[in-house]
C-alpha cells in the first residue's frame, strides 16, 4: 500500500488539508494599519453578517475522510478512482468558494487582502490527486493487460 506513488500523493492531500486549518489562508489590513486573519474558521476579529467558515471546515472534513478511504481502498481500483474525483470536486469548489469569500469580506468590509499560501493549499491537493488517478489509473490498466494475457 505504502510503496505505491499514489499513496504517497495522497498523504501529501492529507496533509495540506490538515494544514489548512491551522494557517491562514488571507490577512486583511484595516485602515488603521490593524491585522485580521482569514483562517477556514473565519475571520479572527472583525465580525460579518454572513459567515460560511463552517461550511469551508465541514468539506474540508469531507476532504480528509475521503483521503483516508481512499488510501484505504487499494484493492478496489475503481471504488479508489471515484473517491479522488470526488476528492479534486470538493476542493476546487472549497478554494473558488473561499476566493468569492474573500473577496465579498473585502467589499463588506473596504480592507486591503494579502493571499497566503496556505489559499493555494487546496489547488495543490486538487493537482496532488489527480496525479493519485491517474497512477490509480496505471495500475488498474496494468492488472487488466495481466488478466488479458492469462
Amino acid at each position: 500500500m505504502i510503496q505505491r506513488i499514489q499513496t504517497v500523493y495522497l498523504l501529501g492531500v492529507l496533509i495540506l488539508v490538515i494544514l489548512c486549518f491551522f494557517f491562514p489562508m488571507a490577512e486583511f489590513i484595516t485602515s488603521s494599519g490593524q491585522l485580521d486573519s482569514y483562517t477556514m474558521h473565519g475571520l479572527t476579529k472583525a465580525t460579518t453578517g454572513k459567515n460560511l467558515s463552517e461550511i469551508f471546515s465541514f468539506l474540508a472534513g469531507i476532504v480528509v475522510g475521503a483521503t483516508l478511504i481512499s488510501i484505504f481502498l487499494y484493492k478496489k481500483r475503481k471504488r479508489q478512482m471515484l473517491a479522488c474525483l470526488t476528492i479534486i470536486f470538493i476542493l476546487v469548489a472549497l478554494n473558488i468558494l473561499i476566493f468569492i469569500q474573500i473577496g465579498q469580506l473585502k467589499k463588506e468590509l473596504s480592507m486591503m487582502v494579502t493571499y497566503k499560501l496556505p489559499f493555494l493549499f487546496p489547488l495543490i491537493s486538487a493537482v496532488l490527486t489527480f496525479l493519485a488517478y491517474r497512477g490509480i489509473k496505471k495500475d488498474d490498466e496494468l492488472v487488466k493487460s495481466y488478466d488479458r494475457i492469462r
